[in-house]
């Protein structure tokens, strides 16, 4: 079963690419927006990126993860690999 659907359903993700390729278009077509505007934009989407991390850590450690079973746990997320039964929890 294929978790990319799963993932695809990322805020992070979005916001992460979304970014990206706006920095990228107005690199590429110069859509007029000066490099101080590009800049505060990275500024505040590094935070959100940040904020929801410590969220989703405390989310976890709210329903009794380990910090190290969480970090392994979420690598594996990213590595597209189920993560092993010792690290659940």
């Amino acid at each position: 079963m294929s978790r990319v659907p799963e993932r695809l359903r990322s805020r992070k993700l979005w916001v992460a690419v979304l970014t990206a390729l706006g920095v990228f278009l107005n690199g590429v077509f110069d859509l007029g927006i000066d490099q101080e505007t590009l800049s505060g934009l990275a500024v505040v989407v590094a935070s959100y990126l940040i904020g929801q991390s410590v969220v989703d850590f405390g989310v976890a450690k709210a329903n009794g993860q380990k910090y190290a079973a969480w970090v392994a746990a979420t690598l594996a997320e990213v590595q597209g690999r189920p993560p092993s039964e010792d690290q659940e929890g």
